[in-house]
């Protein structure tokens, strides 16, 4: 073979070793300097307001069909709602709580987004 032919190979092999040197570097950079404060968002509750316009089966029911929650845990967050007014059901950040928020106002459940303490 020719120089010629050889030498795109070996600009395309000294590239890649170039771009993993790069990574690395990169990855060594942010080990170094810790975690970034972006990577962790605050957290809220999502809290299940007591009505009683819901039977306790639609309410568990409602629970698991929204969150991942599964009986038992709705269960005990639906019979919290109904002795102090309100009961959290999970902790997330501010985006996830809303969606799950959306998702028990759709089947008719009032409950709210509030900071974690």
């Amino acid at each position: 073979m020719s120089r010629q032919a050889d030498e795109p190979e070996r600009e395309e092999q000294a590239r890649k070793r170039q771009i993993a040197k790069n990574l690395a570097a990169a990855r060594d950079s942010a080990a170094a300097s810790g975690p970034r404060k972006l990577d962790r968002l605050p957290p809220y509750n999502l809290l299940l307001l007591h009505d009683n316009a819901h039977d306790a089966r639609f309410v568990i029911r409602a629970i698991t069909d929204s969150t991942p929650l599964d009986a038992d845990e709705a269960k005990s967050v639906m019979h919290e709602a109904s002795a102090r007014g309100r009961a959290v059901v999970l902790v997330a950040h501010f985006e996830r709580a809303e969606f799950y928020r959306e998702r028990l106002r759709a089947r008719g459940l009032s409950s709210t987004v509030e900071p974690a303490a």
